[in-house]
């Protein structure tokens, strides 16, 4: 099972040399696929995402993307993705593996999808115990979650959710933990379980970083 993981492309989705994903099983985006969240940038996403010669297609929103909050977000989908799995809160079983999706991140700024920790444990909580694959756009505490913040001295420079660490740390099946949000923290985090942040934009808004390809056993 080959797995490849992006998120944070801020509209800039086309600069990805999509050779990277030759041979990928399941395509999962972390969210912020547009920048400024309009209809237009989120169509455009869906278009490419849905035109894309992978199998199984996985994605979740960001704070960043405003057009999946609104009332005609589901009949965008419909028409524009039919065949990608859009996950809010919810989960998808593809060959063998249960994957969990949100688009919730902890409160920086005015942006969607976004809450306090207390809440966000609310949230994780839902997620099933035998959940094998878990997507969020914000990352767990210490996890690929480190900021550049020089300019705050004293702030914590790590800004992920630890109730979401918490409950990561209760799935006995977790295999792997797609993030982004953080864009200076794109890299792959091993140990219990494989974190991935994809982000593809780095800190300046330029879609520097590659796709980032897993290997799991098939089921």
């Amino acid at each position: 099972m080959r797995i490849t993981a992006i998120s944070d492309t801020h509209n800039k989705h086309k600069y990805i040399d999509t050779r990277a994903f030759a041979d990928t099983d399941i395509l999962i985006h972390a969210g912020d696929f547009t920048g400024n969240g309009s209809r237009h940038q989120a169509i455009a996403f869906l278009q490419w995402f849905e035109a894309l010669p992978v199998k199984h297609k996985i994605f979740v929103a960001g704070n960043h993307d405003g057009a999946c909050s609104t009332s005609e977000w589901p009949e965008i989908l419909a028409q524009y993705a039919p065949n990608c799995h859009y996950l809010y809160n919810s989960s998808v079983t593809i060959d063998g593996y249960k994957i969990w999706g949100s688009p919730y991140s902890n409160i920086f700024g005015n942006w969607e999808f976004m809450e306090d920790d207390l809440e966000l444990a609310d949230i994780w909580d839902t997620i099933p115990k035998d959940t094998d694959i878990v997507v969020t756009h914000g990352p767990a505490y210490g996890i690929g979650d480190l900021v550049d913040n020089d300019y705050e001295p004293g702030r914590d420079k790590h800004v992920g959710s630890q109730s979401l660490k918490d409950r990561l740390k209760k799935l006995k099946n977790l295999k792997l933990h797609v993030t982004g949000h953080i864009h200076e923290s794109y890299s792959t985090y091993l140990g219990k379980w494989t974190t991935v942040n994809a982000s593809i934009c780095d800190a300046n808004y330029t879609p520097f970083n590659q796709p980032i390809s897993i290997h799991l056993e098939d089921k």
